[in-house]
């Protein structure tokens, strides 16, 4: 009975694409071919459905799992602190506003909504919680796995963030 909008998949997939197409200068995207940006856009929204498709599917379960309401309700309730805390917080701040209306307003004008951001994050809080508890016992990563993949993945973009702290030292000399 759950039903994913055409809307929830086009903004879905808007985020996806902001989040994982590299940031390109405009004259590059005016030389690029429409027929290959057209295909990378369709694939890149069937592979959001899927994700949609799959996150329904397990919140669906979880649903089924948590027979009392009420624990549903509590899981709830920390998926809000979780959003409140980790991720509106951040927001407001990039944003450079002063209040959570603020930014209502200003994702408003960008034709983004607060509420479907927060609808969409305690879905998917709830379907990343489940997976991770039914699936903690049978995962079990090593150090030499973890060094494998990193190494096999060192020159992705995923490993390709800016330095976040610059260490400087001073030294003053001063009299004896």
């Amino acid at each position: 009975d759950e039903i994913i909008t055409m809307h929830e998949l086009t903004t879905a997939t808007r985020e996806h694409y902001k989040r994982y197409k590299p940031q390109t200068p405009q004259s590059e995207f005016q030389t690029e071919d429409q027929a290959e940006k057209h295909k990378e856009i369709l694939m890149l929204a069937r592979q959001t459905l899927e994700g949609l498709i799959e996150r329904n599917l397990l919140m669906q379960e979880a649903k089924r799992e948590m027979k009392n309401p009420k624990n549903l309700d509590k899981f709830m309730e920390q998926a809000d602190r979780v959003w409140r805390e980790e991720q509106v917080l951040p927001m407001v701040s990039r944003a450079a506003v002063d209040s959570e209306q603020q930014l209502r307003e200003k994702l408003a004008e960008q034709g983004q909504s607060l509420d479907a951001m927060h609808q969409a994050f305690r879905q998917d809080f709830l379907a990343q919680s489940f997976l991770h508890a039914k699936l903690k016992d049978r995962i079990k990563v090593e150090l030499p796995d973890l060094l494998k993949y990193y190494n096999e993945h060192v020159h992705d973009r995923e490993f390709d963030r800016p330095a976040q702290i610059t260490w400087r030292v001073l030294v003053v000399e001063v009299g004896k």
